[in-house]
């Protein structure tokens, strides 16, 4: 506030300005200040004039342009930042749900896998070993879609910081 009551007074001084205010008089008794009930007596004004000619306050004025303009670019510079956050998790939040969603698909076989193999053992068909190496592929596809789904959790955490506000919804 204090700038912008600066720059619109260096605005107004790019005009002449008049100023009117008592003033002193030389009167019987030396210099003395015009007192309210001797003014119709001793009456006397102090006019001021002033002619921006040359540089009419051009520094302070342009001062506060430069200032305006450094803050209208600092605000570009912002907006730009936060358009780039929303792009990237914009892109980030659907790759990460796809990931998540494959890992599930991946989990999904790996425990039908198991399964087959664990049949296979019961049937005499298969080997303790196979079985077991079967239930570890799936312990691991299981661990997989853990991660999946917390970095999925986490994209979508930036995806609202980036909008500033909580999504809702799917």
């Amino acid at each position: 506030l204090a700038t912008s009551l600066c720059r619109l007074s260096s605005v107004a001084k790019r005009w002449p300005q008049l100023r009117v205010a008592p003033a002193y008089a030389w009167g019987g008794k030396g210099v003395q200040e015009d007192a309210l009930d001797q003014i119709s007596s001793e009456g006397a004004l102090g006019v001021s004039f002033e002619l921006p000619i040359f540089n009419q306050h051009q520094g302070p004025v342009g001062e506060a342009l430069g200032r305006r303009a450094a803050a209208g670019e600092h605000m570009k510079a912002v907006q730009a930042e936060i358009f780039g956050e929303i792009d990237r998790a914009e892109l980030a939040w659907p790759a990460a749900r796809r990931a998540w969603a494959d890992s599930a698909q991946l989990a999904q076989l790996a425990a039908q896998q198991q399964q087959s193999e664990e049949r296979a053992v019961a049937a005499g068909l298969s080997e303790r070993s196979a079985a077991l190496a079967a239930r570890i592929a799936a312990t691991e596809a299981q661990l997989a879609v853990l991660e999946a789904a917390y970095a999925a959790q986490l994209s979508y955490g930036v995806l609202e910081d980036a909008y500033r506000r909580p999504l809702e919804g799917a």
